[in-house]
């Protein structure tokens, strides 16, 4: 993979770029950064792996990436303060769900905004995707998924019209 085409890291812009680009008076907050599942494996194969909090709920199933967390979202209001306490010294924290489009942002926010109050320091991502996409790309890796269940998953992707994994 040429450094072109290697995955990154994106940010949302923060409030201060929004007021100084557009004059915007309303305060946006940070959002979580995003990780492509490719940049999670590379670290995951360093042994670089940052901190991983996987909060699937009921759907938890089909497997799941070896050393994450399991903290249901349902679970984490109430449990955040601890969360964030626990990994305040973490340079970087990944959260998905399933897909990563409503549960693990909405988690995520509340965790940077806990680990502000600690004054930590960590990078909080979003993995792209979510557990969907990282299975689909890693299912056959025993170091990146653990307990895949592949008739579950084949019969999940034939009915969103994808192909079985060879």
């Amino acid at each position: 993979m040429s450094e072109e085409e290697k995955p990154t890291m994106k940010r949302q812009p923060s409030y201060k770029t929004l007021k100084q680009k557009h004059g915007m008076s309303i305060e946006v907050p940070e959002a979580p950064l995003r990780m492509h599942a490719d940049l999670l494996a590379e670290l995951m194969k360093k042994k670089e792996a940052p901190v991983i909090i996987d909060v699937r709920g009921e759907d938890y199933a089909g497997g799941s990436i070896p050393g994450a967390i399991k903290v249901p979202w349902d679970e984490l209001e109430s449990g955040v303060d601890e969360l964030a306490a626990q990994h305040k010294g973490a340079d970087k924290v990944v959260f998905l769900c399933m897909n990563s489009q409503v549960r693990a942002p909405s988690c995520a926010a509340a965790f940077m905004a806990k680990a502000k109050e600690l004054d930590s320091d960590a990078e909080v991502f979003i993995l792209i995707g979510g557990f969907a996409g990282w299975v689909r790309a890693n299912s056959r890796d025993e170091e990146l998924v653990q307990d895949f269940d592949e008739k579950l998953w084949n019969s999940i992707w034939e009915a969103t019209g994808l192909p079985a994994v060879p």
